[in-house]
């Protein structure tokens, strides 16, 4: 058996830890294996569970008790999934016809601290009047300078800071003051903080702080049916509650709830007996309600009230998890995923439940009896309502392998399963249909202690939740668009960069190579000038313009250093005003030539270039007889 990671757990834990591992025997579940020798169910009726990447004994628990088996990690013959991670598109791509998984890829939307309260917060900016079940949150670093200004008023506020990412408690801190959260933030550098106001009048019970923990199943995203868990757990503080101040923001066992926190302190009472349900610090739900019922409080309501919250909240990342479930997975009446949710919930002084938390990968550690009863309860139900056909999935794969068959040899597949229900468009969605065969009748005979929340059977309230999630579609919609606007243009901007990095890589090149070229040019009129001076600058100058004209002077003087030593040269040049005789066009730019004096590379326009550069060839042809090379 897979060995898990176990965390030091008090002493009654670890006993109860290991009555548990001597009830699941010495090598725990025994696991089919992939080789020849592996045991085979008869007829394939008996259900695969890939529990690779779950380190939670209690899920091997229940599939002992229910006769399934535990597969190998990333058999194709698993009938369900159950993981702790969030899983990705390339998981569920890879999902067969009939297999399931424990989770919905697009979850974290509300499972992380930050994304939950921004798309709260979107919902809010709609319907201000309803989403207001969840304290007021800033996201640091982003909107810090908006939470420092709300400690610049008299009066004293109290928020709690928590890593975005964080579990358990750790990292979780109170403050009241700007270096609170200024140490705070230091404590967690490059890290997203959620500062979340601080409910400073809680419901207490003997003087204890404490939260719920509610569980929630999303069996199906497309269409959307919601399931509430009637059995939770409540969690308290190991020591008594007071107001937060200076003295006491650094005690967590007063002002946190998380079993993780408050099991090490030397106060916290375990049950030693799944009976003792209203003892210790830990209750089950409904043994919290009684006494809310006995202390006056309409127990009902409140039901009502978390109820609402839970569909409130699932409804805001409703069109994400179906726009994600028909990308990734298709279209299969959305019964290839379902997600167990964990979410915690804090009372009031006023018996009004407020949002905290929502985790994606809820704790099901059996530390106490109280643990195991509820929480093996818990996964015994979901695996029920979750619906596994083993039968009905070896008949789809044996027709797919047929089918293939039929297809490699030219014969056509065989029509889909018979159904008793008329026909679908689609011949996945009679496949489906058949899998899934009078799926809400199996629901009403197998919920356990699951309460079906949506859609609701109250026609006033479902109209309600259908404007709600209008409006989380129209939110979907325009930040996809946005972000499809987004993703265009930063594609874009790419092709622009490199598009440029490209033209400036050429016009490097065709500069080297002109100056290469230039140079070429440069020794081959050196060569030609020695021989012939007036004629081949003459030549080279050609319909050039000013500039090009005047570089090429200085080049061919550069190049001649014999000549541009000759200061007599540069004296017979000077003292030369009067222009030459020209006879016709043809001689007067045979008669072109370059000089180095600064009027000439001075001039304003090419015609005055040209004017200043002619030269009479025989003055040249006279000087050079002078004044030999």
């Amino acid at each position: 058996m897979q060995q898990t990671n176990k965390r030091n757990a008090p002493k009654y834990g670890d006993l109860f830890s290991l009555g548990v591992s001597i009830f699941t025997g010495k090598n725990g579940i025994k696991k089919t294996s992939s080789k020849s020798g592996r045991r085979k169910s008869k007829k394939n009726d008996v259900p695969l569970v890939d529990l690779s990447n779950c380190k939670y004994e209690v899920l091997r628990i229940v599939l002992e008790k229910n006769g399934w088996e535990e597969g190998q990690e990333d058999d194709k013959r698993c009938h369900l999934i159950w993981t702790d991670l969030s899983v990705g598109p390339d998981k569920l791509m890879k999902l067969n016809k009939g297999q399931k998984i424990n989770h919905f890829h697009g979850m974290l939307a509300i499972c992380r601290k930050k994304s939950l309260f921004c798309s709260l917060s979107t919902m809010r900016k709609l319907f201000p009047a309803d989403y207001m079940f969840f304290p007021q949150a800033f996201i640091l670093p982003n909107q810090l300078s908006n939470l420092l200004n709300c400690f610049s008023r008299s009066k004293v506020k109290t928020f709690i800071l928590k890593p975005d990412n964080g579990s358990q408690g750790r990292g979780v801190v109170l403050a009241q003051s700007v270096r609170d959260v200024r140490q705070a933030m230091d404590g967690f550098p490059g890290s997203n903080l959620v500062a979340q106001k601080y409910i400073t009048k809680p419901m207490l019970i003997n003087g204890f702080k404490f939260d719920l923990r509610i569980y929630v199943l999303i069996l199906s995203c497309d269409p959307l049916r919601l399931y509430l868990y009637r059995e939770g757990i409540a969690r308290f503080c190991t020591e008594r509650y007071q107001k937060p101040g200076p003295e006491n923001l650094s005690k967590n066992c007063m002002h946190l709830t998380n079993y993780a926190v408050n099991k090490y302190n030397p106060n916290f009472c375990f049950n030693t007996n799944e009976n003792e349900t209203s003892k210790g610090h830990k209750w089950t739900l409904t043994s919290l309600f009684k006494t809310l019922s006995i202390q006056g409080f309409d127990t009902t309501i409140l039901h009502q009230k978390i109820c609402h919250i839970v569909v409130m909240t699932i409804l805001a990342i409703v069109p994400l998890l179906q726009h994600n479930y028909k990308t990734y997975v298709g279209d299969d009446n959305g019964q290839s995923c379902f997600e167990l949710l964990g979410m915690d919930v804090l009372i009031d002084h006023r018996c009004i439940p407020w949002l905290l938390e929502v985790n994606h990968s809820p704790s099901f550690s059996i530390d106490t009896p109280l643990d195991l009863k509820v929480k093996e309860s818990l996964i015994t139900d979901t695996l029920k309502l979750v619906q596994m056909d083993p039968q009905g999935i070896s008949k789809l794969r044996q027709q797919d392998k047929k089918g293939a068959q039929m297809r490699l040899y030219g014969k056509s597949p065989p029509l889909p399963i018979a159904m008793d229900k008329p026909k679908h468009t689609s011949k996945l969605n009679q496949v489906v249909f058949h899998l899934n065969h009078d799926f809400e009748d199996h629901e009403a005979k197998n919920m356990g202690k699951y309460e079906c929340i949506y859609p609701s059977h109250d026609k006033k309230k479902q109209d309600l939740y259908n404007k709600f999630l209008d409006g989380a579609q129209s939110i979907f919609s325009h930040s996809f668009d946005m972000k499809v606007k987004e993703t265009i243009a930063k594609v874009q901007k790419e092709h622009n960069q490199e598009k440029k990095s490209k033209n400036e890589e050429t016009t490097k090149v065709d500069k080297c190579k002109k100056a290469q070229r230039d140079a070429r040019m440069a020794a081959l009129a050196a060569i030609a000038i020695s021989k012939n001076p007036s004629r081949n600058i003459m030549l080279l100058i050609g319909q050039k313009s000013l500039n090009q004209c005047k570089n090429i002077s200085k080049d061919i003087v550069g190049s001649l250093p014999r000549l541009k030593k000759t200061q007599q040269f540069d004296q017979w040049l000077s003292t030369t005003h009067t222009k030459p005789t020209i006879i016709n066009k043809k001689e007067q730019l045979e008669l072109r030539a370059s000089s180095p004096l600064e009027s000439v590379l001075d001039c304003e326009n090419r015609r005055d270039f040209v004017e200043n550069v002619m030269v009479s060839q025989e003055k040249i042809n006279q000087w050079q007889l002078k004044n030999p090379l």
